[in-house]
């Protein structure tokens, strides 16, 4: 089943599939996909978080890693991490996404979309699907070989790579909501904009009212 959802990920990826192509694409094929890629993702997250749970120290100065270390690594905390963050990643995913196909139609109704919340949002998501569950997830991977190598330049390139891999989401963003919604690509491009500024309000305020709660 998972092999399914990478071939379709992949195509999408390598722009096989055309944003065009996901423009129909309903909610619970969307939401769908977004629980496959949240599973994968979560699981390499999940390792990768269990080997921050060996001490610093080792990572830092000691190569190979002493018996000692390795015989004092809890086990069942490292698969309760794991676990965690394949339960957690694909319902933070589904949240996260929902709130963005939202803000993103509402931005497109206001510019003169024709599309409805359900295709917006399937699209959306079938969309940060793809890259989640290829590329960003490829990346973890080479993060979690850069960490257990103590190789810095490894985990140093993913850098630039994800900054490329967000660039390219938005640009998926923008082809999948001027197909969905009908309308020229400068104004996808716009409705695009206007989305990041509005999510990013609401997040700063958000993170206002928190941090008032938390400290006043």
């Amino acid at each position: 089943m998972i092999g399914g959802f990478f071939k379709e990920w992949l195509d999408i990826l390598l722009y096989k599939t055309k944003p065009e192509d996901i423009a129909d694409t309903t909610l619970a094929a969307g939401l769908m996909n977004l629980t496959a890629a949240g599973i994968v993702f979560g699981l390499v997250s999940g390792i990768y978080a269990a080997i921050t749970l060996v001490p610093l120290s080792w990572f830092l100065f000691e190569s190979p890693p002493p018996p000692a270390i390795l015989s004092n690594i809890d086990i069942q905390s490292t698969a309760a991490t794991i676990g965690e963050s394949i339960i957690g990643t694909p319902i933070s995913d589904a949240i996260l996404m929902l709130l963005v196909a939202v803000i993103y139609w509402l931005s497109a109704k206001i510019l003169g979309g024709k599309g409805s919340l359900a295709n917006h949002a399937g699209a959306l998501c079938i969309g940060y699907a793809a890259v989640r569950g290829t590329a960003v997830s490829l990346l973890a991977i080479v993060d979690i070989a850069g960490a257990v190598t103590r190789n810095w330049f490894i985990m140093g390139i993913t850098f630039p790579i994800a900054i490329a891999l967000t660039i390219y989401l938005v640009f998926l963003f923008a082809s999948a909501t001027q197909a969905v919604h009908q309308v020229s690509r400068a104004r996808a491009l716009l409705i695009t904009a206007l989305a990041i500024v509005a999510y990013a309000t609401l997040f700063t305020a958000l993170e206002g009212i928190l941090y008032a709660r938390l400290f006043n």
